[in-house]
């Protein structure tokens, strides 16, 4: 603003403040002309819906966080089913190559009428027992790991809404502190035109 006197001029810098968020006054300064330093609080607005935004901006922010954590200890619980189903399939392996040996032994003995055909066909039966254990182990395996992609697939998701909710917790905390005015630089304050309940935006 300009001070004016019949013979001089008075020049100053000034900067006109108006609030970035709506609410009623709360509180303003003294009056005109009152000495302000940098950053000393002009008017400050109504805060509860704002802190209340907040509050809640960070609340589901923590709760989207505590998901991703048991999202995590899922995977990890997918991971070792993983490990364990590839387990049973070297496992089964391992007995379908032994009742595979064992037949064509049994094979060979029942043709030189050592083995009896019962003994046949019961080794016979356990070679067939093997191979179903093997194709069982081995669907496991796969449902295991389908598992475990599915749980990939929602960490990904919950990630991407952690940094959605994050945007939204500090866009709250920049209209709580958008309810405070503050002093842009020391000098005098003026040309006040709000008081206490005024409805400003």
């Amino acid at each position: 603003f300009m001070v004016e006197t019949d013979d001089a001029y008075v020049q100053a810098d000034c900067a006109i403040l108006a609030p970035k968020v709506t609410g009623y006054v709360a509180s303003g300064p003294a009056g005109d002309n009152t000495a302000v330093r940098a950053g000393d609080p002009l008017v400050v607005l109504e805060e509860g819906d704002y802190r209340d935004a907040l509050v809640l901006a960070q609340a589901q922010l923590a709760s989207q966080q505590a998901a991703v954590s048991r999202i995590d200890a899922q995977a990890a619980a997918a991971d070792a089913s993983v490990t364990q189903a590839r387990a049973r399939v070297d496992a089964a392996q391992a007995s379908l190559t032994q009742t595979e040996a064992d037949l064509a032994r049994y094979q060979r003995l029942a043709q030189n009428d050592v083995a009896s055909r019962q003994q046949l066909e019961a080794v016979e039966a356990g070679n067939a027992a093997a191979a179903a254990s093997l194709r069982e182990a081995e669907a496991g395996v796969a449902t295991a790991e389908a598992n475990r992609g599915v749980i990939s697939a929602q960490r990904a998701e919950a990630e991407a809404m952690i940094a959605g909710l994050g945007a939204s917790r500090d866009r709250a905390q920049r209209d709580l502190d958008s309810t405070v005015l503050r002093a842009p630089f020391d000098g005098t304050a003026g040309n006040l035109s709000v008081a206490a309940r005024d409805l400003v935006s």
